[in-house]
């Protein structure tokens, strides 16, 4: 059953987004089919349901923020203790652009309290785990990976139009910025040689 929901959802995103224009109402019903799918205890489903909310986003910013409490509920959702990486990626991305590029982000909103608590978990040296929300990583590949993406999000943010609210995390992200950076490029290079050391 839930296969061809998948299937449906398929459809209707790909018939959406040829479309050049598709009115508020039809968006808001896209919307109500993607808090259902997110809610599903389906990894498959519950990316369907994160990247519905990825094109109102960008396509109908303005039924994703008058409908930003189902948003929410959408992206939050992928923070479940049984969710998986490849959820959480695509719900960060997700909710980074969609803060990025609103005109205000309150306090209390409870995506912004996710990622500012995942903030301070990073900021904790003697973490051994890594969570956002109730998702834990809880292997060290899982660990580097989570924090590449939350500080990924970050950035989107500090260059999106709410910038003024990274301005508080600032002193924290900075450093953090700057190791995840020279991590990356030391893999790489640890990559480039394992590939042009291996025989011929």
């Amino acid at each position: 059953l839930w296969q061809f929901k998948c299937v449906l959802l398929r459809i209707l995103l790909r018939l959406i987004k040829e479309q050049r224009e598709v009115d508020d109402e039809h968006m808001t019903k896209l919307l109500e089919l993607g808090v259902s799918a997110a809610n599903s205890k389906i990894k498959q489903m519950k990316l369907l349901g994160i990247e519905i909310v990825d094109l109102l986003v960008h396509n109908a910013n303005q039924v994703a923020r008058a409908h930003e409490a189902d948003v929410v509920s959408v992206l939050m959702s992928a923070f479940d203790e049984c969710s998986s990486m490849q959820v959480v990626n695509a719900a960060l991305k997700c909710c980074s652009e969609f803060f990025a590029y609103s005109p205000k982000v309150e306090p209390g909103n409870d995506l912004l309290k996710a990622l500012s608590n995942s903030l301070l978990e990073l900021q904790n040296i003697n973490q051994h785990n890594l969570k956002i929300g109730n998702y834990v990583a809880k292997t060290r590949q899982a660990k580097s990976e989570l924090q590449m993406h939350i500080l990924s999000a970050w950035a989107t943010l500090a260059v999106g139009s709410n910038c003024s609210t990274v301005e508080t995390y600032m002193d924290g992200l900075i450093p953090l910025w700057i190791v995840s950076l020279r991590q990356n490029a030391v893999n790489r290079h640890e990559t480039e040689r394992d590939f042009y050391s291996e025989p011929l």
